[in-house]
């Protein structure tokens, strides 16, 4: 699904980290926060970012059951076992989501990329890795990963 971004905001590239605003820069946002609010706001909904529910608890859009990722994304903030494989196969039996959406944000741009369980695995085989702290975290977004995800998603 591609969209006009439906939701005001300042982006101030001289900033480190969070870039963008929604509030005339009262708080601020990372790209992922970002990304989850203009998926939301393009589907017709409160554009407000997640309170950061854990991923076994509750989705990050409830309407959808569908988590939300996006450039250099985490799978979790947690580990969940000693090696990728496991680390998959625990998130996988412990998810509270049944969608999983890739979303990027380019040109005025939103395009949301969606997979269920089967193809947001594949996903994750090919575009993410175990971290120093043993958490899975998803590349950045490439053309490479674009490509995939127009075939795949």
């Amino acid at each position: 699904m591609m969209s006009k971004i439906k939701v005001s905001y300042t982006y101030d590239a001289t900033r480190k980290g969070a870039k963008y605003s929604i509030n005339g820069g009262e708080s601020w946002l990372n790209g992922g926060e970002f990304a989850e609010i203009a998926a939301k706001a393009a589907h017709g909904l409160n554009a407000t970012k997640d309170a950061n529910t854990r991923f076994d608890e509750g989705s990050d859009v409830p309407e959808f059951h569908a988590s939300v990722k996006s450039s250099k994304a985490s799978l979790t903030n947690m580990k969940l076992a000693n090696s990728f494989d496991a680390s998959v196969a625990a998130y996988f039996e412990q998810t509270a989501s049944s969608e999983f959406w890739y979303v990027s944000v380019m040109d005025e741009l939103v395009t949301i990329y969606k997979m269920n369980a089967t193809k947001f695995e594949r996903f994750l085989r090919k575009f993410a890795k175990l971290n120093e702290r043993g958490v899975i975290r998803i590349a950045a977004t490439s053309s490479k990963m674009l490509a995939w995800l127009d075939a795949n998603a």
